[in-house]
């Protein structure tokens, strides 16, 4: 079995029908590759994943001169602004964060920093066992934020629940309903398809055919 994203590949060998990955990130998109080896015959599946997560969409709005190369996502500058913007704000978290953050039931992503005077477009991910909700979440960050050496304009500043679902960023199945619920968001097989995977509903939607054996 080998899961791999961008940053990090994870590969075990078992003998057990069901495997469990830990200390993944919330909210990552994995390649899961399982390789399957049965009297001499070898089958290879492959399919997109992503781990469980509430996800929050924000902007914060920081009064300063904006550099052009904050938009190229590849030059030090955005990658300078990014590590200044993480650290301000982590360090100005409640303790409970800072250790949710350690323990990578939690993180920061910086999608983009835009013209305005200086707009930073980020994500707050927490994992679903986080015991934290939307007001925690929006009253820590924005309060980290106004703590912060930024120069950040908090009227101008958000922090709403993401809706995968409408933005098509939920792992549904094709063949399955997905429902937003609160920052996160579920799916359902729709009616006539069998959940192949009823552990993590709505991924693996088939339809059974009369021969017994299932297709997309």
């Amino acid at each position: 079995i080998k899961l791999k994203s961008k940053t990090v590949e994870i590969e075990t060998t078992t003998y057990k029908k069901r495997h469990t990955f830990t200390q993944l990130y919330p909210g990552v998109k994995y390649t899961l590759t399982v390789e399957m080896t049965s009297c001499k015959q070898k089958k290879v599946i492959s399919k997109m994943i992503t781990t469980a997560a509430r996800v929050y969409n924000a902007e914060a709005y920081i009064q300063e001169l904006f550099l052009p190369s904050y938009e190229n996502t590849c030059r030090p500058e955005f990658k300078s602004m990014s590590a200044k913007f993480r650290k301000e704000i982590e360090k100005n978290l409640p303790k409970e964060f800072q250790a949710y953050i350690k323990s990578k039931t939690m993180r920061l992503v910086i999608n983009a920093i835009r013209k305005g005077s200086v707009i930073v477009v980020f994500d707050i991910v927490t994992a679903l066992d986080v015991p934290s909700n939307t007001s925690s979440i929006q009253k820590s960050f924005l309060n980290a934020l106004q703590k912060s050496t930024l120069a950040v304009d908090l009227k101008r500043t958000h922090i709403v629940e993401a809706n995968a679902c409408l933005q098509g960023t939920d792992s549904c199945s094709a063949n399955a309903t997905c429902s937003t619920e609160g920052a996160s968001y579920t799916c359902a097989c729709l009616e006539g398809f069998t959940d192949l995977s009823p552990a993590v509903p709505g991924r693996d939607c088939y339809v059974t055919t009369p021969g017994g054996t299932t297709s997309p």
